[in-house]
């Protein structure tokens, strides 16, 4: 039957549609997105408030278009963000790009950093070079290969890797990768 509520987007008493946004009946061209229906000018961006006309995106319920989505580049080829992304230290790569600089093995298990150059741990200790880490909890460096952990692209010294909730000792088998507490560095224990 008919809704009579005039903001969902549905049908009014005389079974014309009514638009999802300002409730008024829809005469002429009607866009219909899943089960809402709008006139074309209020079918709009939550950012610029430009009318959407082709793709879009939701986030937290609001319908972005394309020229408001942030755009996400692969920092070592450049090339913009398709698929499945890795990110490390605030950036984005490829996962065929996120490799030892020196050896070019996958750096998805584990990554030290030297000089903006990132290794695996194999070429690290094989190496005279010294590289260091930045602990994600206490900010404090620490000599790579030493009794530190990587977790999810994030460092912990010796200590600092501990349950957000209770403050047991984690190790790496012992967390929960929760993605909200995760771009706090913070890691629940199971």
């Amino acid at each position: 039957s008919p809704s009579l509520n005039k903001n969902s987007g549905q049908c009014n008493m005389s079974g014309r549609q009514v638009c999802a946004v300002c409730g008024k009946e829809i005469v002429g061209q009607v866009l219909k997105v899943k089960d809402e229906y709008f006139h074309p000018d209020c079918f709009v961006c939550g950012k610029c408030n430009n009318p959407i006309k082709g793709q879009f995106k939701t986030e937290d319920g609001v319908r972005i278009c394309m020229a408001c989505t942030p755009k996400v580049f692969c920092e070592a080829c450049k090339k913009a963000a398709t698929g499945t992304m890795v990110k490390f230290n605030g950036k984005s790569y490829h996962a065929e790009c996120f490799v030892c600089a020196d050896c070019g093995v996958s750096l998805q298990n584990g990554v030290c950093c030297k000089d903006d150059k990132m290794f695996c741990q194999k070429c690290v200790t094989s190496s005279t070079v010294k590289v260091f880490n930045k602990c994600k909890k206490c900010q404090k460096q620490f000599e790579a290969g030493s009794s530190g952990c990587a977790v999810a692209g994030d460092w912990f010294c010796q200590g600092c890797f501990v349950c957000a909730t209770c403050s047991c000792s984690l190790d790496i088998e012992s967390f929960v990768l929760d993605k909200d507490l995760r771009e706090k560095g913070e890691y629940p224990c199971i």
